[in-house]
């Protein structure tokens, strides 16, 4: 077992160690830094399709809001689901069909928008 001290590093030299954190903090920056500067700038809202908006505009902000106030998005969310079963909108001929259309539609969206979130969060190179 080698007792005697390590020597020293000149100022210009950095230690491995130091590397190592200085790499896992920017790998950190680059985690933390908001999914919009990670991609590509958002087309016009004009040329968006409404489920564009809904992925453009509210997903951003749902998950925002989400990330600050996750207590109360899960209360929201649980009081927006009791008004539904409550009001029951599916009960009628034409409700049954727009809500399954709507619920379809969403879940389709919902789905791809936690694929593109998980693909985002892949490690390696991109």
């Amino acid at each position: 077992m080698n007792t005697q001290p390590e020597a020293p590093l000149p100022d210009d030299e950095t230690s491995p160690a130091e590397a190592r954190l200085e790499a896992s903090r920017a790998r950190l920056r680059q985690a933390l830094a908001p999914a919009t500067s990670r991609r590509n700038p958002p087309p016009p809202m004009e040329e968006l399709a409404p489920m564009d908006v809904l992925e453009q505009v509210v997903a951003p902000a749902a998950s925002e809001i989400v990330r600050r106030y996750p207590g109360r998005s899960l209360a929201g969310a649980a009081l927006a689901g009791a008004l539904l079963v409550r009001l029951r909108p599916w009960s009628g001929v034409l409700g049954s069909v727009v809500t399954a259309a709507l619920i379809r539609q969403l879940g389709s969206a919902s789905m791809q928008w936690a694929a593109r979130q998980v693909g985002d969060e892949r490690p390696g190179p991109r």
